[in-house]
């Protein structure tokens, strides 16, 4: 023993040794117990002592185990229990929740999305594990127009309820309505196979399936054009004139190509005409065309040329009803979820 040591170690290391020592064991075991007693011994000087000194060291009638066991009882007096005022506060932060997610299902059904945004939320923050409220904000989300917020809220419902099939629901809308008809399609399918009595799940997945199906052939029959829409560009350069420099149109070609003949004619009867019409850029457009003074480029990156050709192919956009019946599916009903 080289360094000093202690002499509450040297008491521990004596009532351990003094404990091995009484220690019942098996007669395989007794050679190991007497050798683990021994190195103790040496390591801490305590197998030189005297009796006298042994007595004066140990702990009198108090053995180790003995200790122990005290200490024991002691730390399980000390160990704090479950207090009736924690779980009431659980209780009560529960309660508080519901009656914000009634106040978000309210706000949602009078089209008060920001206000149900924020009900839902201070749910949510209240009880964090319930998907319920994430679900609901997800569909607050989507009818606000913000879907990258709405798929997030429910890809995190569905990791805390995988089975919860309105929130498969709600990230199927959120994927459609961001054009990602493949990753609402999966969405639909999963939802479908958790909840198969879900008519909104089966309606989504119908409407999912038809436009990704449709999505895949315009990419087959022409993957250079954009949403199902000709090839405006191509199209106007194929009917540019001998104007030159000046980039003129050949009208007579115009008038003469049934593919826009047929958009014109679409879109004439859908309305647009009007509002083409009050739009003073259109005016502008028109005194060019009579001028001759129309140029290519300016045509082709002119917003509003841009938004008659969605409008003439009649959009590549959401579907009305899936966003209707998503509205209806909302938990309305304080008692359903």
């Amino acid at each position: 023993m080289s360094a000093k040591i202690d002499p509450s170690q040297r008491r521990l290391a004596l009532a351990i040794v003094e404990h091995l020592q009484s220690t019942n064991v098996s007669p395989d075991d007794k050679e190991s117990v007497e050798v683990a007693a021994q190195c103790i011994s040496e390591v801490f000087g305590v197998s030189s002592l005297k009796d006298s000194e042994r007595e004066e060291m140990g702990m009198g009638s108090q053995s180790l185990l003995s200790l122990f066991k005290m200490f024991e009882k002691t730390q399980e007096k000390m160990q704090p229990t479950p207090s009736t005022e924690s779980s009431g506060s659980n209780e009560d932060a529960k309660k508080e929740a519901e009656a914000l997610k009634r106040q978000g299902n309210e706000a949602l059904a009078r089209k008060d999305y920001s206000a149900a945004i924020n009900y839902f939320s201070k749910a949510h923050h209240l009880v964090p594990d319930n998907q319920v409220y994430l679900s609901n904000r997800a569909a607050a989300y989507s009818q606000n127009e913000q879907h990258e917020l709405a798929e997030k809220d429910a890809l995190n419902a569905l990791e805390i309820d995988p089975n919860y099939g309105k929130a498969w629901s709600r990230l199927g809308l959120a994927r459609f309505s961001l054009q990602n008809y493949q990753g609402a399609l999966e969405a639909y399918e999963k939802g479908k196979n958790v909840d198969p009595t879900n008519e909104f799940l089966r309606k989504g997945y119908e409407t999912a399936k038809r436009k990704a199906e449709e999505s895949e052939s315009r990419f087959a029959a022409s993957p250079n054009s954009t949403g199902g829409l000709p090839d405006l560009g191509g199209m106007l350069d194929s009917m540019e004139g001998d104007g030159g420099a000046n980039g003129g149109l050949d009208f007579a070609s115009i008038m003469n190509n049934p593919m826009l003949m047929n958009m014109a004619k679409q879109f004439m009867q859908s309305g647009g005409v009007q509002g083409l019409m009050n739009d003073p850029r259109m005016t502008q457009m028109a005194e060019s065309i009579r001028n001759g003074n129309l140029n290519m480029n300016d045509l082709l990156n002119n917003p509003m040329v841009a938004n008659m050709a969605r409008q003439f192919g009649g959009g590549a956009g959401r579907s009305s009803q899936i966003e209707e019946d998503e509205t209806q599916n909302d938990d309305h009903n304080p008692g359903n979820a």
